[in-house]
């Protein structure tokens, strides 16, 4: 009996995966590939080459980018104390309230 479950379910998997893939996904364009010449391919090289100008390097524009001045915002729990940077959002600093570095009174939290 459970070999019969097992392979109802392998079909009606099948059959589902073969019915979203035909009526749900989009076939690519085909493109048909013509093939030219040697020779009028050494003839578009050469008029190419002749039109193109000397300097072949794509231009950059020095654009300036405004620098932003970075910010620390805190969020503080009952919990924990983080800092987080504005600077990609990054974690500069996580104390936990609760917990000690040491188990002595006076040490500090553990970062």
């Amino acid at each position: 009996m459970e070999d019969k479950n097992q392979i109802l379910a392998l079909v009606l998997m099948f059959g589902i995966l073969m019915v979203y893939l035909t009526f749900f996904t989009t076939q690519p364009p085909t493109t048909e590939i013509t093939e030219k010449p040697v020779q009028e391919v050494a003839e578009l090289k050469e008029t190419t080459a002749a039109s193109s100008p000397t300097s072949s390097s794509p231009t950059v524009s020095n654009a300036v980018v405004a620098e932003v001045p970075q910010r620390t915002v805190l969020v503080e729990t009952d919990l924990y104390v983080a800092k987080i940077s504005s600077n990609g959002g990054t974690l500069t600093s996580f104390e936990l309230k609760e917990y000690r570095k040491e188990n002595t009174p006076d040490a500090g939290p553990v970062n």
